[in-house]
């Protein structure tokens, strides 16, 4: 996986007073660690990601790639 990290979405509460329709409503992007990768290779020196399986982290909707496995889908 080398930089990359595997997440699953995890559905984020909507507190607010006014309902939107779901047309609007997107996808999380807040993800739970579920896989990381060894890091990226800069200068021949290896940059480790500073992430473990089971922290929350907040994802770019435009950055990340979705996958299906086992019928989940998974980011």
């Amino acid at each position: 996986m080398n930089d990359r990290v595997l997440l699953r979405r995890i559905a984020e509460k909507n507190e607010n007073l006014i309902q939107r329709p779901d047309a609007f409503v997107q996808d999380s992007d807040i993800g739970e660690v579920l896989a990381v990768g060894e890091g990226m290779l800069i200068g021949g020196v290896l940059r480790p990601i500073n992430l473990q399986p089971g922290d929350k982290v907040r994802f770019g909707h435009y950055n990340a790639e979705e996958i299906e496995v086992e019928g989940e889908k998974l980011v």
